[in-house]
């Protein structure tokens, strides 16, 4: 059996013969291993074949543990898939990844296997296809992951590349300056298959020794609060939404959640005030802001753990990067921006994507020399702080999701009598954005609006279907043709 340390399935081969007992995951009244988890990863793993890319779309977040690290073991790279995701969404991802194999335990997608043309493994049927047989055949750092930080119907989609060392390095990073390599338990209540969680929750956690339990069902504080206290959960991540609603439905005893000592959010701007209210609230816990993107792994930065300042003396910040991260702040022009001057923010960090897949011209766009320009906006203050003024990319946040405007436009114009449309968001307190639809259309009536709806809730995500629609006359462009974004506001 050869080991290499620049894997993720070698460092958790390691971290499960070290804690073989100690509880992994969490869902529900199920429970796993660490031992059993590398026992049924390994089984599923000769089944495999050679390597190769597999989509995974799964209900039963046990089932994504074992799945996830048997296609490592495999040698192959992980497509993690929204289990939200409509029938037509993933077969785009599958097409789009170049994806040979999904496994699955979704009912709809196993009734129309036919239609997919390519091999479908039913997990829920898994003893027909384990193999007992224990080798580990590959092992290997390059690609780890294939992540979408767009959607998955069209030429807007943007596939990431993550390797196995550039992970590694983010979560071990993420465990030391916020938990200090303590073994403990966190709560996941966002999807496996983001970015976040993916490196700074799950494999985090696998490679401390520690429990993640994954709370699958829409948000409600009162459930959340159930399993802290059940559990002894350490440690929380969220986006602002999560918090906002915890700050409006706060636990009646703060002492039950005595266990909670670190919320992470991040994934947007978080309001000073809503820190203030958490502090107040949950005064066992600090709130820890912290910030990056899918395409640098995806953690950059996170405010002071050890302080207990709220909120900081610039509310806009998300603390320093990472130990081994370099920060530019760049003029439009490309110069370097002084102490608090705003600018685009570029990333230097071992954790930067390999690029994005089968899409040379645009990761050349955004990826020079390990320099990755991140579309955002900022400035660095006297501390050497970053500090988030807002996105430069047309990026759209729903309760957590990231949604992207040119894949709902370019679902939109494809529909009937749809003439031209544009996707924006609309600040909201408890989602943090709503999806407004602007419509240019030959029939402006109220059923065709209802009809559109109707397609919408077939074809799309439930977080990608636009709250509002509007009919307008004209859509704004420039000369290019491009949409006029910072004009839609004014005209729904």
């Amino acid at each position: 059996m050869y080991m290499s340390t620049n894997t993720i399935q070698s460092v958790f081969t390691e971290t499960a013969r070290k804690y073989p007992d100690n509880i992994a995951v969490i869902w529900n009244t199920e429970s796993i291993t660490y031992d059993s988890l590398l026992e049924e990863a390994l089984k599923l793993s000769n089944k495999l074949g050679n390597p190769t890319n597999i989509s995974v779309c799964l209900h039963n977040p046990i089932f994504y543990y074992i799945s996830y690290l048997a296609i490592l073991f495999s040698g192959s790279v992980v497509v993690p898939v929204s289990i939200k995701s409509t029938v037509q969404e993933l077969k785009n991802h599958i097409r789009e990844t170049n994806s040979t194999i999904l496994i699955t335990d979704r009912e709809d997608v196993l009734l129309d296997r036919e239609e997919f043309n390519i091999k479908i493994l039913n997990y829920s049927e898994k003893e027909t296809f384990i193999n007992n047989d224990r080798d580990i055949r590959y092992l290997k750092d390059g690609t780890a992951v294939l992540i979408p930080t767009s959607g998955t119907s069209g030429k807007s989609s943007k596939i990431v590349q993550l390797s196995h060392s550039g992970l590694l390095w983010v979560a071990k990073r993420h465990n030391n300056r916020v938990f200090k390599n303590s073994i403990h338990k966190t709560l996941i209540i966002l999807p496996l298959t983001s970015s976040f969680v993916n490196t700074t929750q799950l494999l985090a956690q696998l490679i401390l020794g520690g429990t993640s339990v994954v709370y699958s069902k829409p948000f409600f504080p009162r459930d959340i609060y159930k399993l802290i206290k059940e559990h002894g959960i350490y440690s929380l991540g969220c986006v602002p939404t999560h918090l906002h609603l915890m700050n409006r439905y706060p636990p009646k005893d703060p002492d039950l959640l005595s266990s909670l000592k670190f919320i992470i959010s991040a994934g947007d701007y978080t309001p000073a005030q809503e820190l203030i209210e958490a502090r107040k609230k949950l005064p066992n816990t600090k709130i820890i802001k912290a910030y990056g993107l899918t395409e640098a792994g995806p953690r950059v930065s996170c405010t002071d753990p050890d302080s207990d300042i709220y909120p900081s003396t610039d509310d806009k910040t998300v603390g320093r990067p990472f130990e081994g991260i370099q920060l530019r702040i760049i003029t439009e022009n490309n110069e370097l921006c002084k102490t608090n001057q705003i600018g685009e923010i570029l990333i230097n960090s071992p954790g930067n994507m390999i690029g994005y897949y089968n899409n040379p011209v645009a990761s050349r766009e955004v990826l020079n020399n390990n320099w990755l320009r991140t579309g955002d906006l900022g400035y660095l203050n006297e501390k050497g702080e970053l500090c988030i003024i807002g996105r430069k990319k047309n990026v759209i946040l729903v309760g957590g999701n990231t949604i992207y405007p040119e894949e709902i436009e370019e679902f939109l114009v494809k529909q009937k009598d749809i003439l031209d449309a544009a996707v924006y968001g609309k600040k909201d307190p408890i989602l943090g954005e709503l999806i407004i639809a602007l419509l240019v259309t030959n029939n402006a009536d109220d059923n065709s609006i209802t009809e559109l709806k109707k397609i919408c809730q077939q074809n799309l995500s439930p977080y990608k279907i636009p709250h509002y629609f509007y009919n307008v006359n004209k859509i704004p462009r420039n000369e290019n043709g491009k949409i006029i974004r910072q004009k839609l506001s004014y005209i729904e």
